[in-house]
């Protein structure tokens, strides 16, 4: 006879943030993480020799990759490190469904008794890499070496991408593509430029003051930003691609680490675990549209515990492991029951929902024995047009800024008249740049005309009766 499924809950959740920007304080992002797990050990409440016997249990580690350090073997680091041999070690993929994905799976696999013990982390130490790297120590002194084969992700540019039109247009980075999701939802929702700004800043203003409360985060402790000063463009806060100026992109120069432990009810009551500190894994569920962003087609009750990329600070791909730490603690404190974890990673390519728990599930239904949505999302996409001639409107634009707070270039989703072809394209001429920067007026679903420059790019030309 088949046992029955086990609850899955989480038991421990801990947290670690290295605020520190000294060479001789810089901790490898392995190291932070075998702390993390330690925290969320101590965090279960059980005594030291009870902590010890649940670390023995421990049959599965899930790492969420981080972008820091090109390690060899990551998880195996991590266990030897804790002293742990779990039978199960999973390095997940680059992106910021995971920390929701791996803990979906983890609580799957304690549901079907596959595993006892579960732990789940990440981390980066971005900050202190680019202190070591700024005062000449690289490799960090004491940080184990980088696999040779391997590839840290720490200094985003367009090298990460595949050979392809978006890195011919100098396009594909996430500060080139959030903008075009932006500027294209602002025209869908007949929003004006300034008003899109406006709403944009007032949320970012609620989530800064949000981060500057959370222990965690980067920011703890600083002053709030008001709406304004996150808003409008200055000295401080340049204008990287319209609508986001720099302190509405992501902030990436962090050093902070989660984990959380999960086991069944049964487990923990065996092993002595209070009640007051099961969060119980109610499921999960998660899909990918097509990698190829180009293919893609606001609250009353709080919307963040942590405030964001910016704020809280963008910990690779790690940032959601954080906000499972923080709805755990904030279940525990019975402000509230239920809780929705979304974390999405790619271009807003990849999303997985986790919902968490204070209380067992009220229909007594055991875990989903599998993710109930598919893979992936291949929903139909307008053709592509690589090389692109002729009348075409544009269908959504950012504009790179130069440092000094000039406009760069423009860059350019469009569609063919009459074959409806999407392609990308730079900007053709001064004057057509100088429209794109200019807010006075919409430019989405504007005509002009597409033509192949000399070095193979695509560029766009506004009509001349519109140009200024």
């Amino acid at each position: 006879m088949a046992s029955k499924p086990a609850v899955p809950i989480i038991v421990g959740v801990g947290d670690v943030r290295n605020k520190s920007f000294k060479t001789e304080d810089a901790i490898e992002p392995a190291q932070l993480m075998t702390t993390a797990i330690q925290r969320a050990v101590e965090d279960s409440g059980l005594a030291k020799s009870a902590q010890q016997s649940l670390l023995s249990q421990v049959d599965s580690l899930r790492v969420v990759p981080t972008w820091t350090w090109a390690y060899n073997d990551l998880p195996g680091v991590i266990s030897a490190s804790l002293g742990v041999r779990p039978s199960q070690q999973v390095l997940g993929e680059h992106g910021g469904n995971q920390p929701a994905l791996q803990c979906d799976e983890a609580a799957r696999d304690i549901a079907t008794r596959k595993s006892t013990v579960s732990v789940l982390t990440g981390g980066e130490a971005l900050a202190s890499l680019a202190a070591c790297q700024k005062a000449g120590q690289n490799p960090p002194r004491g940080w184990l070496e980088p696999d040779p084969n391997g590839k840290q992700l720490a200094s985003l540019d367009l090298s990460i991408l595949k050979d392809g039109p978006g890195t011919m247009h100098s396009m594909g980075l996430p500060i080139h593509v959030y903008p075009l999701y932006e500027n294209g939802r602002r025209a869908n929702r007949g929003q004006s430029a300034s008003q899109n700004g406006i709403e944009s800043a007032v949320m970012y203003a609620a989530f800064d003051k949000i981060a500057s409360e959370n222990e965690y985060s980067w920011n703890y402790q600083q002053s709030p930003k008001t709406a304004e000063q996150l808003g409008l463009p200055s000295k401080k806060n340049r204008m990287i691609c319209d609508p986001y100026p720099l302190l509405m992109n992501a902030f990436n120069g962090v050093n902070l680490s989660a984990a959380c432990i999960l086991t069944s009810t049964e487990n923990a009551e065996k092993l002595g675990i209070s009640r007051d500190k099961w969060i119980y894994v109610l499921g999960g569920a998660g899909t990918h549209e097509k990698e190829n962003w180009l293919s893609t087609t606001a609250w009353q009750k709080p919307i963040t515990l942590l405030g964001g990329l910016t704020s809280f600070g963008g910990a690779g791909n790690n940032y959601s492991m954080h906000a499972i730490t923080a709805m755990a603690r904030q279940l525990r404190s019975k402000k509230h029951n239920t809780g929705l974890i979304l974390a999405n990673g790619g271009m807003l390519t990849h999303q997985h929902a986790l919902c968490l728990s204070a209380s067992p599930r009220g229909d007594k239904r055991s875990y989903p024995k599998a993710n109930p949505l598919p893979l992936i999302i291949d929903e139909y996409s307008p053709p592509f047009a690589e090389a692109a001639v002729g009348a075409a409107a544009i269908e959504s634009y950012t504009i790179e800024y130069e440092r000094d707070g000039t406009p760069g270039v423009g860059l350019i989703v469009g569609r063919l008249r009459g074959s409806g072809r999407r392609f990308l394209a730079n900007h053709g001429d001064a004057q057509t740049l100088a429209q794109l920067a200019s807010t006075s007026a919409d430019h989405i679903g504007k005509f002009g005309q597409v033509k192949i420059g000399d070095d193979s790019r695509n560029l766009f030309f506004l009509d001349a009766r519109t140009k200024l």
